[in-house]
């Protein structure tokens, strides 16, 4: 096989290398390694038939995560990987094992999980097992030595003694392949790259402030409300009720509840029961207050509020209470409001509103807070329409400032500006040495021989031929170097012809009448 091709391809595999290599470093390289990658070999059958023991499962960091993913996170000195089926990134997530009932008892949060699974591969983990094996890895070490220093034959020595020479051709080749312009054009766009990569790199910070919502604690609240009637035809029970929150009712997309309606002709009264808990992720010692008011307005026109039930102490992180609204009273109030200010709305808005203050501590968090959902009623003369948003939760954080190590994102994924400043400079220079060494072999035929430079500097000048017509009465001038023969051709408006005598022997001559100035390169010795 020709140097030429050799080095072609030889130069092709170490760009091929040095691309994989880069993209294993900023996709794959192991969390150990501060990569985004981690690498789990299952143990036990708790994930089958997802996962099963000897699996090699690849896990990837992420900005959040939800229900179904599988995910790996530390439970003491042990990795656990299971699927999330429930629970929230501020309470922490409910996990469990496929092939197990019951939810585990551990409740990671987003940042104790070391990634989600992007996928496995089956049995490969009881090889890696065996192949930390001492006696395994000793044979392992032990081939990959023979492999890569095999035993110093005389053939083998004869070739390395000649890797000096072999070098030199393989430059001088460099420069004669029709790949140097190729590879000059990567080397250069690898410049650029890189050098682009540094400079944004330098220019970003080191580290970030960022403010972010911690969580505190979380309201939650239903309403249970039963309204009496008088009997009808429509309604012979004359009781409507008890209605509760349907179970998907805290998942805002699926309440679509519409409300109920009762006739005003009708109702009596509302039975309207509300049931609290001060949700925490810390244990809670909780004293606070109860009352609860009735609102009733007309939009902008009037509003007037009135005392349900008076302010009341409890203790403990939930309460239930139980109030009642006199349909009757609250026709009577708005037909007065209506005899004495000569105004009347087509509707009323009718809201019960229980008010919860607490105060106390949520582990080592003092708590001082109150909670005030309300039960709508739209109320007009004929109709009056209940709410049909039974459960409530308010949620409460502090922001908090906190400095974090900055990334930039590279292929899509965040890479620490720090560890992109020690790649990308490094790799600017040595793109940049790489472009700089073939501009000086393609250009100036730098480290190549004798034939190639002269190709490179004087090419335009030189007009290759396979046979010539020398007067045979003709002068002969040998000139001392090629530079003599570019002169006087360049005098004279002529060409340098150039024949190739054999391996690495050129003739360099220029014809003026019947003299012929010539500059000659020997070939090489025969190689022993």
């Amino acid at each position: 096989m020709p140097i030429s091709s050799r080095l072609t391809k030889k130069l092709a595999a170490a760009l091929a290398a040095l691309v994989i290599g880069g993209a294993w470093f900023f996709t794959l390289r192991p969390s150990s390694l501060g990569g985004p990658a981690g690498y789990i070999i299952v143990s036990g059958a708790s994930m089958q038939p997802t996962l099963h023991s000897g699996d090699l499962a690849l896990v990837m960091r992420d900005s959040s995560y939800r229900p179904g993913d599988v995910v790996a996170f530390q439970v003491g000195n042990n990795l656990v990987i299971h699927r999330i089926v429930g629970g929230s990134a501020e309470l922490g997530f409910d996990v469990k094992g496929d092939n197990k009932p019951d939810v585990d008892p551990w409740h990671p949060a987003p940042d104790e999980i070391l990634g989600k699974m992007w996928f496995n591969l089956r049995s490969v983990g009881q090889l890696v097992e065996s192949a930390r094996r001492p006696l395994v890895f000793a044979g392992l070490a032990t081939g990959a030595a023979v492999f890569a220093f095999p035993p110093q034959t005389r053939k083998r020595r004869k070739k390395r003694a000649a890797v000096g020479s072999y070098l030199g051709r393989a430059i001088s080749s460099l420069g004669e392949s029709s790949s140097l312009t190729a590879l000059l054009s990567v080397a250069g766009v690898l410049t650029l790259a890189m050098t682009a990569a540094a400079i944004y790199s330098f220019s970003q910070p080191l580290q970030v402030a960022e403010t972010v919502d911690l969580p505190l604690h979380t309201h939650r609240s239903s309403f249970t409300y039963t309204v009496h009637t008088l009997p009808s035809t429509l309604d012979p029970d004359g009781v409507l009720g008890p209605v509760s929150p349907s179970p998907t009712e805290d998942v805002p997309e699926a309440s679509e509840a519409k409300p109920r309606i009762v006739f005003t002709r009708l109702a009596r009264n509302l039975e309207l029961e509300f049931d609290y808990v001060l949700d925490g992720p810390q244990p809670a010692a909780i004293q606070g207050e109860f009352l609860a008011t009735l609102q009733i307005s007309a939009g902008d026109a009037w509003s007037n509020s009135f005392e349900l039930a008076p302010p009341a102490p409890f203790a403990g992180n939930t309460l239930s209470r139980a109030v009642s609204v006199d349909f009757e009273e609250v026709s009577a109030l708005i037909e007065r409001v209506e005899q004495e200010t000569g105004f009347e709305a087509g509707s009323y808005s009718v809201a019960v509103i229980p008010t919860v203050l607490v105060r106390g501590q949520l582990g080592s968090q003092p708590v001082d807070d109150s909670f005030a959902p309300r039960f709508n009623m739209t109320f007009s003369r004929t109709q009056i329409s209940l709410d049909a948003d039974l459960a409530r939760s308010e949620a409460r954080t502090r922001p908090e400032t906190t400095v974090r190590e900055n990334s930039v994102s590279v292929l899509g994924r965040p890479v620490a500006v720090r560890l992109a400043r020690w790649t990308s400079l490094p790799g600017a220079l040595i793109a940049l040495g790489t472009t700089v060494m073939l501009l000086l072999v393609g250009v100036f035929g730098f480290g190549q021989a004798e034939g190639a430079q002269i190709a490179a500097r004087y090419g335009s000048l030189i007009l290759s031929v396979k046979t010539t017509d020398i007067p045979e009465n003709g002068r002969s001038v040998e000139v001392a170097t090629i530079r003599d023969l570019v002169r006087l051709a360049q005098q004279n408006g002529r060409n340098i012809m150039h024949m190739r005598l054999g391996k690495a022997a050129h003739l360099y001559f220029v014809q003026e009448g019947d003299i012929t100035y010539r500059y000659s390169i020997p070939g090489a010795r025969p190689e022993e």
